[in-house]
């Protein structure tokens, strides 16, 4: 029977820090873009140390080239790019309303929109088959609101996808996955951007950001598996999260799920008081934080969607040394050295 799912979205190419790019080489793809970064280098460009000085000076630490070296390599992304653009307008949007209208009810119209950008990420991750995804965030640290909105989704999604989810429950949770950090509209630009720890009274504003979520949101306009997602996703599986306390099963599972996914792009994701780090160590960090801040269960099931490892990605080789990874097969990546291809076993 012909499967109705759409095949990965790939190209070749491979990330490397943008400190590092060999001069010469091709940019992959297109940047995220936003205001002020017109002026960038779109993806077939050619690189120069004038792009490695703009690029570094906007806070793009990591970039996707095609060199000799990622040739065939194939790196699955989980969302089009078309698709992307539209979750990040209408989030982008709902900031510009929350700075003029700073703790007013979300209007109407927003709301809509968020809505329909959520949606049009789960009508693509229902879609997808099982792939070793690649998840590199390329944005800086200011644009960390918009796009953790999009990737905690998309990897909140790629679980309840594996755990079987019917496409309404999907959907709920997508949404909720979208509007998660909805309350922090309500906080000033001050504590979201701030590079050092937060103050404890700043801290405190900050925990207040799932209610105050609640609070912006029109009653009805949003089902309860949704509002789940909102009011719970920082509540921790051993009871010391918040708001609440609550513990293990206590906590809706749409929202265990956005724990998951939230440790996750966070850890990933290049932020203000923390640069970003490879998907090894964001997978490291969810399985850390097991049967801890995190449900096991739901655990193991993220580390069947989610690859340490994917192709495109830099690794370090058991016997010393780095390469790429070429592609990802049940027993291990396939690693590219010097132009040649060569499987590897990883320590558990």
């Amino acid at each position: 029977m012909k499967s109705d799912r759409q095949l990965p979205i790939t190209t070749h190419m491979r990330l490397v820090p943008t400190a590092d790019f060999p001069e010469g080489v091709t940019l992959a793809m297109d940047l995220p873009t936003r205001p002020g970064h017109d002026h960038l280098p779109r993806g077939g460009a050619v690189l120069d140390e004038d792009d490695r000085a703009e690029l570094l000076e906007c806070g793009i630490r990591r970039i996707y080239i095609e060199d000799e070296l990622s040739r065939d390599i194939e790196v699955p992304l989980a969302l089009s790019d078309a698709t992307r653009e539209a979750a990040r307008a209408a989030v982008g949007r709902a900031v510009t309303d929350s700075r003029r209208m700073p703790g007013d009810l979300l209007a109407y119209e927003r709301l809509q929109e968020l809505k329909l950008a959520a949606a049009g990420i789960v009508s693509e991750i229902e879609r997808l088959p099982h792939a070793p995804y690649a998840f590199a965030d390329l944005a800086s640290a200011d644009a960390y609101r918009i796009e953790h909105s999009i990737d905690a989704t998309v990897v909140g999604l790629l679980i309840g996808h594996r755990l079987g989810l019917e496409n309404d429950l999907l959907h709920q949770l997508g949404l909720g996955l979208f509007l998660q950090d909805i309350g922090t509209l309500a906080l000033p630009p001050s504590i979201l951007h701030k590079p050092g720890p937060l103050a404890d009274d700043e801290l405190e504003l900050m925990r207040r950001h799932p209610v105050r979520g609640l609070d912006l949101l029109r009653g009805g306009e949003i089902d309860e598996p949704a509002r789940s997602v909102v009011r719970s996703h920082h509540e921790r599986w051993d009871g010391r999260g918040y708001p609440s306390g609550l513990a293990g099963e206590e906590i809706p599972l749409f929202a265990r799920i956005a724990a998951v996914a939230d440790v996750f792009d966070a850890v990933t994701s290049e932020r203000h008081h923390s640069p970003a780090g490879s998907q090894q160590a964001g997978v490291a960090a969810v399985q850390a934080a097991a049967g801890a801040a995190l449900d096991p269960e739901l655990v193991e099931v993220f580390c069947e969607v989610v690859v340490p490892h994917p192709p495109g990605s830099a690794i370090e080789l058991p016997a010393g040394g780095t390469g790429v990874v070429a592609s990802v097969t049940a027993e291990g990546p396939v690693v590219r050295v010097a132009g040649v291809d060569v499987a590897i076993a990883l320590a558990a």
